[in-house]
């Protein structure tokens, strides 16, 4: 596939870059529809083929070259895209996975009733975490990198 000649946009407020990594990435989901350009983020559970699919989305990232959204976002480390792959075997509920421009992979939760969750997973030790809650208000913080810190927040926001 031509990088370049598959550049789409799933949201009207990503930019090119992140169309073209979420375009890049849509290719390998299941759910992808060659023509439709869109994928569901509902299938989050932790099964083996989202896991799977996950680790393809990884190795993506991985091999994605300096300046690959177009804006001089650099390529990523192979101890980040380790870090997230370790990950991705413990943690309860698989995630969308997409890269961005900030030298760090994140990880996105979508649930029917409206509410969001983003992980953002870069080289230091902690993640960035952002919620929209039911209410329609934002939290913003930090946990340390561990993954019985993810899990607990999974926990609360699936409310488990």
């Amino acid at each position: 596939m031509n990088v370049a000649n598959f550049i789409v946009c799933i949201d009207g407020n990503a930019n090119q870059g992140e169309c073209m990594a979420r375009g890049i990435l849509a290719a390998l989901t299941p759910e992808y529809v060659p023509g439709t350009f869109s994928f569901s983020f509902s299938n989050t559970q932790r099964s083996e083929n989202s896991i799977i699919r996950n680790q393809k989305k990884l190795g993506v990232i991985e091999r994605l070259s300096d300046d690959w959204n177009g804006n001089g976002a650099n390529s990523f480390s192979k101890e980040l895209v380790d870090k997230v792959r370790l990950l991705l075997d413990e943690i309860l509920h698989q995630p969308e996975i997409f890269p961005t421009a900030g030298d760090s992979i994140q990880l996105e939760y979508d649930r029917n009733n409206g509410q969001h969750l983003e992980f953002e997973i870069s080289e230091n030790n902690d993640i960035e975490v952002y919620e929209e809650l039911l209410d329609g208000k934002t939290e913003e913080y930090s946990i340390p990198f561990d993954v019985n810190s993810i899990n607990e927040v999974l926990r609360r926001f699936y409310d488990e």
